[in-house]
């Protein structure tokens, strides 16, 4: 169940991260100019 469970996290998380990581990169991108 342990092993179950951290998984989930873990995905909930990654899927945190793709949503994010596109914002970050385009904030990035508009303090480059």
């Amino acid at each position: 169940q342990r092993v179950s469970r951290l998984s989930q996290e873990r995905a909930q998380l990654e899927q945190k991260v793709l949503k994010l990581s596109p914002m970050m990169e385009g904030s990035l991108l508009k303090s480059y100019d």
